[in-house]
C-alpha cells in the first residue's frame, strides 16, 4: 500500500492517473474484470461515516483514472483523506494507495 496526497484547486477540473504493478514487480497489473471505487472524507471512516464525494473511475489497462468535475471541487474546501480501493472478479478487496486531499480555496469565480 503506498501513500499520496492530493491537492486539488477549488473550482476546478481534477484528474489523476494511477498505475498499479504486479505484486513485488515493475510489470504492469492485470486489472481485466477489476472494479475500483475511490472515496473522499473528511477522516478515516470509522470517524467520518458521510462520504464528502467518490471520484469518477476508469480502468484502461493496469491505468485507474480518477477525476472530479469543477462543480463538485466546487464545493470542497480545507483537508480530507481519501483511498482507492480495487475489486478483483473473485471478489477480494484490496486499498493500493491512499492519503490526504488538500483543497486551496479559489480567488476567481466564475
Amino acid at each position: 500500500m503506498n501513500s499520496a496526497s492530493i491537492n486539488i484547486y477549488q473550482g476546478d477540473d481534477y484528474a489523476a492517473i494511477v498505475s498499479l504493478t504486479a505484486d513485488g514487480t515493475s510489470d504492469p497489473a492485470d486489472l481485466t474484470g477489476y472494479t475500483a471505487t475511490a472515496q473522499i472524507r473528511a477522516d478515516y471512516a470509522d470517524n467520518a461515516p458521510v462520504v464528502v464525494t467518490t471520484f469518477d473511475i476508469q480502468i484502461l489497462g493496469s491505468d485507474v483514472y480518477l477525476s472530479l468535475t469543477h462543480d463538485v471541487t466546487a464545493t470542497l474546501k480545507g483537508n480530507y483523506r481519501w483511498d482507492l480501493q480495487m475489486i478483483a472478479p473473485d471478489g477480494t478487496y484490496t486499498t493500493p494507495i491512499y492519503g490526504k486531499v488538500t483543497v486551496l480555496q479559489e480567488v476567481t469565480r466564475p
